[in-house]
């Protein structure tokens, strides 16, 4: 089966309502997931029609409830639930062509037409989406002194889950200043659920993000060896995510409290350096740790700077911290820079 459970995508820092409201969906995708290990079809069904309830967002857990009573031997009710999942916005071509749990609906009339208004669905999604990037322009923000003629260093800075542009760009600003940078903060456009933007998946943040180089690039001159990709939280996920998509566009990538349990390391000769920021109190300082060593056996340029008392925020001593970390991606900075 296809796990498509994307809850488990958000960022550990959502406001306290959409925490509770995760912890009880990835509750239920555990019932879920264990059930239908145990092929105690039954209880899959409860726990997926609670979480189908409870989160309906883009029909991901109708579709994985569809899977369980389809296993079950329940078609007319593995149908109503695709149905269901449709009407609740699932675009998913891959998964409902290829998950084997519906090998048994394939030459299905109604499941081919189900299929189709899957195909719809994804169309229909990926224009809207793009519209909303085309108009949601980037925040551009340039160093004093700037001109047209410049070639200067770019650093790409992503929000967390439940912010935006704005935010961040306060965030590096004085840091991106101190190195002559161009800063960028790409805009979200998909809405979280307590306010504020989430980045959804990394395929679309990755269009987001590219459509923001191409509009920096159209406007000014860029060092193209000296791209710095960075994000907190959320869009620390996302660095990680893109950096190592994409190793050879970013000379390097500082994510900072970034989740990064389901980030692979590939077997590449070119890796971006990484300076990786968390706090000691943050929880998700032990899964830094781990990919820190795993980007090193990989033969990537690492230094994981951790911060006593701090959590899931940044350090205390912000733009400073920032400026090392800039330091280490770019060189030192312009004499007498601060």
């Amino acid at each position: 089966m296809i796990a498509l459970f994307l809850l488990a995508l958000a960022a550990t820092c959502a406001p306290a309502a959409a925490q509770d409201r995760q912890a009880e969906a990835r509750e239920l995708e555990t019932q879920f997931i264990t059930a239908l290990n145990a092929k105690d079809y039954a209880a899959a069904i409860t726990a997926g029609e609670k979480l189908a309830t409870l989160a309906p967002q883009g029909g991901t857990a109708a579709f994985n409830l569809a899977c369980a009573h389809v296993l079950s031997g329940d078609r007319e009710r593995g149908i109503t639930a695709l149905r269901r999942a449709v009407r609740d916005g699932f675009a998913n071509v891959e998964a409902i062509t290829t998950d084997t749990d519906l090998v048994s609906l394939r030459q299905d009339a109604e499941f081919q037409a189900i299929v189709q208004e899957v195909r719809n669905n994804r169309r229909k999604q990926v224009e809207e989406f793009r519209a909303k990037v085309e108009k949601a322009k980037p925040l551009v923000v340039l160093p004093p002194g700037h001109t047209s003629a410049t070639e200067a260093p770019l650093i790409v800075a992503l929000h967390g889950f439940g912010s935006n542009a704005d935010d961040v760009a306060d965030a590096y600003r004085a840091a991106a200043a101190s190195f002559g940078a161009i800063l960028v903060a790409p805009r979200a456009v998909e809405e979280a659920p307590a306010g504020g933007f989430t980045w959804g998946n990394s395929e679309n943040a990755e269009y987001i993000v590219n459509t923001a180089l191409d509009a920096v690039r159209a406007a000014h001159r860029i060092d193209e060896k000296r791209i710095v990709l960075t994000g907190f939280s959320q869009g620390g996920w996302v660095t990680y995510r893109l950096a190592l998509r994409n190793p050879k566009r970013y000379c390097a990538a500082i994510p900072v409290a970034g989740r990064c349990t389901d980030i692979v390391v590939p077997a590449t000769p070119v890796l971006p350096k990484f300076y990786i920021m968390v706090g000691e109190k943050d929880p998700v300082l032990e899964q830094n740790r781990q990919i820190s060593a795993a980007l090193e056996s990989k033969g990537a340029a690492v230094l994981l700077a951790t911060f006593a008392g701090v959590g899931h925020e940044f350090p205390q001593e912000r733009d400073e911290e920032l400026r090392k970390a800039l330091t280490f991606a770019l060189g030192a900075p312009p004499s007498g820079a601060r």
